[in-house]
């Protein structure tokens, strides 16, 4: 009974962050305005971004939501593209738009799958970071073709900063590791030292001096 109910807890624990990030892509609009009404409530969304980011398992959860919620954008937007005035809308644009757009959702669920079932996995990160490379490029250019505004540069700048994610995966774990493992090292090393200073043997005893002429 424990262990169904402990089975049942670790897919309700994958499952929230696929429904969290579809409930907040299909009411986007409405948090959108919520937060257009209260100043503060950006500021305080984003300072518990970089919070969660910070802790090792609400960094992990938030990966696979942002993942998700990149995945549905992508689904979304892939079907919009026909919707675009002209010259975004001819054929050959919007088809090949549509066809990155769904790469990207694809790209960005199985990184999610990857990351939730695997943590760290240099594999999911590669999809996930290149689920956010092609879908930010798309947008940037795009925007930034047609609007001129310095928004598509951010989009840009991202994509590119994911694309650079996506390639040298393998290398950032690898520092990663190594980083943690001196850290291991050292605080290893440091509790040996107090555990040799506690059971070094000290002489308590005083010498006994016998005062002249005794």
């Amino acid at each position: 009974m424990k262990r169904l109910e402990l089975n049942y807890l670790l897919l309700l624990k994958r499952i929230l962050p696929m429904l969290f990030a579809a409930w907040a892509v299909s009411h986007e609009s409405d948090i959108t305005l919520w937060i257009e009404r209260r100043e503060s409530a950006l500021l305080v969304g984003v300072f518990l971004l970089l919070s969660a980011l910070l802790h090792p398992r609400l960094q992990r959860g938030l990966i696979v939501t942002l993942s998700y919620g990149v995945a549905f954008l992508a689904l979304r937007e892939a079907f919009r593209v026909f919707q675009y005035p002209a010259p975004l809308a001819a054929s050959p644009v919007a088809y090949t738009r549509s066809l990155l757009l769904l790469t990207s959702a694809v790209f960005a669920i199985t990184g999610a799958i990857h990351e939730s079932l695997q943590k760290r996995s240099i594999v999911g990160r590669r999809f996930y970071t290149g689920a956010g490379a092609i879908y930010f490029l798309d947008h940037g250019i795009t925007a930034l073709l047609w609007a001129h505004s310095w928004q598509s540069l951010v989009f840009v700048f991202s994509g590119i900063t994911c694309a650079i994610g996506a390639i040298f995966a393998e290398k950032f774990a690898l520092m990663g590791t190594i980083e943690t493992e001196a850290r291991t090292a050292v605080a290893a090393e440091t509790l040996i030292e107090k555990t040799v200073r506690r059971t070094e043997w000290h002489d308590t005893t005083e010498e006994l001096t016998i005062p002249p002429g005794q």
